[in-house]
C-alpha cells in the first residue's frame, strides 16, 4: 500500500508545480524581452503563447510587428494581438487599433480601429487613452471635443504617460479657461504647469520642446503660482493601470 500512496503524493506535488513552472517561463520571457534578448524571449514566450497566456501572446505579437529577433511579419503580429485582445488584454487591444488604422496585417478599417482603441483605453491602456485624446481633440472618427480630450489625456497622464502629461499641460495651461488673472484662471495655469513639469522630468525624446513650453507658461505666471505648481508636481503620485 505504500507504493500507491507515494505515487499519489508525487502526482499531487507534480501537478501543484505545473502552474509555477509555466509562470516561470513567462517571467523569464518578459525579462529577456525587457533586456532585448529577443531570441531567448521568443523561446521562453512561445509555449505560454500557445497555451493562451495573454501577455505572452502580446509580446510575441510585438516581436513580429517590430522584427525583434525574428523576421517582421504583420500577419503573424496581427494574429497574436487578436488572440490577446480577445482575452481582454488592453495593450493588445490598443495594438489592434493601430494595426487597423495603418492597414497592417489586415484591411484598413477606421471603425474597427476606433472600436479597439476605445476598448483598450477603457481597459486602462495609457497609449490608447492618449490616442483617444488626440482623436477627440481633432475630431478624427469621434466627435470633436476638447473636454473629452482633457478626460482621455488626464487618465493617461495619471499613469505617468509623458506625452499625455505634456498634452494635458498645454490644454489646461494655455486654454481659454486659463486666460485672465482671477484665482480660478490662475489655478488653471498652475495645474497646467504641474503637468508640464512632470512631462519634462521624464526627459522623453518624444517631447523635445517640453521645457520651452513650460518656460513659456511660466512667463504668464506669478512666482507664488510657479512655486505652487512645483509643489503639486512634487507631491503627485502615479496611479496603477487597471
Amino acid at each position: 500500500m505504500r507504493k500507491p500512496a507515494l505515487l499519489l503524493i508525487s502526482a499531487v506535488i507534480f501537478a501543484a508545480g505545473l502552474p509555477s513552472a509555466a509562470w516561470a517561463d513567462l517571467a523569464r520571457g518578459r525579462q529577456a524581452y525587457q533586456k532585448k534578448n529577443y531570441k531567448l524571449a521568443f523561446t521562453e514566450l512561445s509555449p505560454d503563447a500557445r497555451r493562451g497566456k495573454p501577455e505572452a501572446m502580446y509580446l510575441l505579437g510585438k516581436m513580429y510587428a517590430e522584427g525583434q529577433g525574428i523576421g517582421r511579419d504583420d500577419a503573424q503580429a496581427f494574429e497574436w494581438f487578436q488572440k490577446a485582445a480577445d482575452a481582454n488584454y488592453a495593450p493588445a487591444q490598443g495594438m489592434l487599433g493601430m494595426f487597423y488604422a495603418q492597414g497592417r496585417g489586415a484591411t484598413r478599417d477606421n471603425t474597427k480601429s476606433i472600436e479597439w482603441a476605445r476598448r483598450a483605453a477603457e481597459n486602462g491602456d495609457a497609449l490608447s487613452q492618449y490616442m483617444m485624446g488626440v482623436r477627440s481633440l481633432d475630431g478624427l472618427g469621434v466627435p470633436k471635443s476638447a473636454d473629452d480630450a482633457v478626460t482621455w489625456f488626464g487618465t493617461a497622464a495619471e499613469q505617468n504617460y509623458a506625452l499625455a502629461q505634456y498634452a494635458l499641460g498645454v490644454l489646461i495651461g494655455f486654454g481659454p479657461s486659463a486666460q485672465g488673472e482671477f484665482d480660478k484662471q490662475r489655478d488653471f495655469r498652475v495645474e497646467g504647469a504641474k503637468w508640464l513639469i512632470l512631462a519634462v522630468r521624464q526627459n522623453s525624446a518624444e517631447i523635445p520642446n517640453g521645457q520651452a513650453k513650460l518656460d513659456e507658461l511660466k512667463k504668464r505666471m506669478l512666482p507664488p503660482d510657479i512655486a505652487a505648481a512645483e509643489k503639486r508636481a512634487q507631491a503627485w503620485k502615479p496611479t496603477a493601470p487597471k
